[in-house]
């Protein structure tokens, strides 16, 4: 609002004021001047021109401090004015033009009590200058620029010699009346950086550290001006930045370096942060270094100065927690660190942090027992149902360690110090499976006193079901290692549960030989076996082999066409025809070596058949030596033509038994067909022919050589 009159007693044309200022900080500031938001004033001198300083209220609880830097000419006009202020604008806002307001109507009786209303020698109006005066102002002009070369080399001495201060870590602060102050010209208060500390979400379950970079200058009666935040990016050529210390720099880049929740309303910077990780825990510690680490007052203004101390050590409670979903529901349960002394505020930072304002300490936080990271994720424990903690009471305590476990959860009965038995059952593999499995399954067990069972990966401590209630088991894992090693040994593989066999594609003569020895070979090695009722009869032993071959017609035995071979052996005291098993036996010899002297299969000393019955499972055991004679005649007649093995009997001409006869020699023993094995021993010479005497009608004579 434009002013008519000058009145008598005005410091300076308040209008000289409204021409230079911004239209909407003149109309503002003039409504704060008139609302008597200016709190205090003051003048001083500075040679050609003047400093204002006060305070004004704004917006913020806490009033802005102001320095105003202006000058008047002779006809009571301002010729400039330059304000600093602690408002987000900064620089000749409203609160400026509130202050120099009340310095127009103030001002002169304010400095005609205090004596320096002459101090300051107005400017007056230029005049055309004479020949001489214009001499003068050449020399004098080589003469400010002489001095001027003299400065400019002293400033490069002093400015390196104040690089050196920084590197050793010594700040540098301009003397009274030094150029290169942040400040307003005729202040000798320069700013520094100062850190404040803000406790984000304090009232939170995840109460957070942020630490925020601010500039400020140190008040003549103690404490701090109001911080001003940084809008730009600090760099060389900024008084406040070519002031500080190398720690103090490295904490704006680590700053910048960490995650941030604001606006970045300063042209996309901001040099605040929420402390994270181990950059986050070492940018608090050089903050706290520095001296001008504060805890936000809740105003923006420094509050409790705070040090660095020691490592707090954390304890551990558990609180109920209500449902959420349903207020009836039993209540959870949530793992909550907690400090000896109540005054700690503890900061779920990553590290996590603590912060005491009546002690003045910040630090590091750990707990015994517990790595740094191990802590990061405890102090991250979601609200748990006790149904789980109870269900998973056995990983609680393994993954807690020394973390007491939660007050909803039973003390266990623990059981220790017991050397597990091995208990091995076998049981004969499902038809459909024997191709991928094998013939027999083992599934071992181990009982400690009674709880038996298979424990693999669950850990050292098991929990148990029992009759008595819940029981905590510690178990001897070596132990029970040693067992799976000797089955191992023994030639087994393991599967999925404790199950142990062979492949079905690998050769299964293995369990036919142990299940012929009862199983010793588990035994022998420590195992309480156990087997299952399939496998009782599972092998069954034949003994003598009886062979017979009869003429067809029993009329005419010497003249029968037609003989049938019968092969039956004795098992558990009964005759049976194993004429059905030839097929098996006659491949098993085909593929086995021929022996060099006899020039028969030879055979191991009992082959394993599987038992043809219908209705049994299982194999029989034949011995070979009885059988080995049979083997060579047998593959002869298999490989000249077809035979059929279903009957009780295999149906041979009579040139197919002469050969069979001939070819067993003396090593077989066989009943029937006495005919037939007499002729083939007289024709082998084992035995005389017959004399047939020459009949009557037959007239011969021998040469002398027949």
């Amino acid at each position: 609002m434009p002013i008519d009159a000058l009145p008598n007693g005005l410091w300076f044309d308040p209008r000289s004021l409204e021409k230079q200022a911004d239209s909407g900080a003149w109309t503002r500031g003039l409504a704060l001047y008139r609302s008597n938001k200016v709190l205090a004033l003051s003048i001083t001198p500075a040679g050609d021109h003047w400093v204002v300083t006060g305070e004004v209220q704004g917006s913020q609880r806490a009033p802005y401090e102001l320095c105003v830097d202006m000058a008047l000419n002779a006809e009571g006009k301002l010729t400039y004015w330059d304000s600093d202020c602690d408002c987000p604008v900064g620089d000749n806002c409203k609160h400026g033009v509130a202050l120099m307001l009340k310095a127009v109507y103030q001002g002169a009786p304010l400095l005609s009590r205090t004596g320096v209303a002459g101090a300051v020698t107005p400017a007056q109006s230029p005049e055309a200058p004479s020949a001489a005066q214009r001499k003068a102002a050449v020399q004098a002009a080589e003469v400010q620029a002489t001095e001027l070369a003299h400065r400019q080399a002293e400033a490069k001495l002093l400015h390196w010699l104040q690089e050196l201060g920084h590197a050793d870590g010594s700040p540098h602060w301009p003397e009274p009346g030094e150029s290169g102050s942040y400040r307003a010209r005729g202040s000798n208060l320069p700013e520094q950086f100062l850190y404040l500390l803000t406790v984000q979400c304090s009232q939170s379950p995840r109460p957070l550290l942020k630490l925020e970079a601010v500039v400020a200058y140190p008040k003549v009666n103690g404490g701090w001006s109001k911080p001003k935040p940084i809008k730009t990016p600090p760099h060389a050529g900024q008084p406040v930045y070519d002031r500080s210390t190398l720690p103090e720099r490295q904490i704006l880049q680590m700053l910048r370096a960490m995650p941030t929740h604001a606006s970045y309303r300063y042209a996309n910077y901001s040099a605040e942060a929420t402390l994270e990780g181990n950059l986050g825990k070492l940018a608090l510690e050089q903050a706290a270094s520095t001296g001008r680490l504060f805890l936000d007052d809740s105003k923006g203004c420094a509050g409790t100065a705070l040090q660095w101390g020691p490592a707090q050590t954390l304890g551990w409670v558990w609180q109920e927690v209500p449902s959420a979903l349903d207020i009836n529901a039993e209540p959870h349960w949530a793992l909550r660190g907690k400090f000896t002394d109540a005054r700690n505020k503890l900061c779920l930072n990553s590290p996590p942090l603590y912060v005491n304002e009546v002690s003045g300490l910040c630090g590091p936080v750990h707990a015994e027992g517990v790595s740094a990271a191990q802590l990061d994720v405890l102090l991250k424990a979601p609200p748990l149902k006790p149904a789980a903690l109870r269900k998973h009471q056995v990983e609680l305590m393994q993954r807690l360690g020394s973390v007491p476990l939660p007050p909803v959860l039973e003390e266990l009965t623990t059981l220790r110090g017991i050397t597990p038995r091995a208990l091995l059952h076998l049981a004969p593999t499902g038809a459909f499976d024997v191709a991928e499995a094998g013939l027999i399954e083992a599934t071992l067990r181990y009982d400690y006193a009674g709880h038996a069972g298979w424990w693999a990966g669950q850990g050292a401590s098991v929990l148990l079901d029992t009759a008595q209630g819940r029981v905590l088991l510690q178990r001897d894992p070596e132990a029970e290692f040693d067992f799976v090693s000797r089955l191992f040994d023994i030639g087994l593989v393991g599967g999925d549960g404790g199950l142990f066999g062979l492949h079905g594609h690998a050769p299964q003569h293995a369990w036919l030989q142990w299940a012929d020895s009862g199983f010793e070979v588990f035994a022998s090695q420590g195992f309480v076996v156990t087997l299952d009722d399939g496998l009782k009869d599972w092998i069954v032993h034949a003994d003598t082999l009886d062979v017979t071959l009869q003429p067809q017609g029993a009329d005419q035995p010497n003249t029968s066409a037609w003989f049938d071979l019968s092969l039956g052996m004795e098992i558990n005291g009964q005759r049976h025809n194993i004429l059905p098993l030839l097929p098996s036996l006659i491949a098993t010899a085909a593929a086995s070596p021929l022996n060099a002297q006899t020039g028969q299969p030879d055979l191991p000393p009992y082959l394993y058949l599987p038992n043809p019955q219908p209705d049994l499972r299982g194999f029989i055991r034949l011995p070979t030596d009885a059988l080995r004679p049979w083997m060579a005649t047998l593959l002869e007649l298999v490989g000249d033509r077809s035979h059929d093995f279903t009957g009780d009997s295999l149906k041979l001409s009579r040139l197919d038994a002469l050969r069979t006869t001939a070819a067993l020699g003396e090593g077989a023993v066989w009943d029937g067909a006495l005919a037939l094995r007499e002729m083939v021993q007289a024709l082998c010479g084992r035995i005389e022919l017959p004399t047939v005497a020459v009949s009557a009608g037959v007239h011969a004579t021998l040469r002398p050589y027949q």
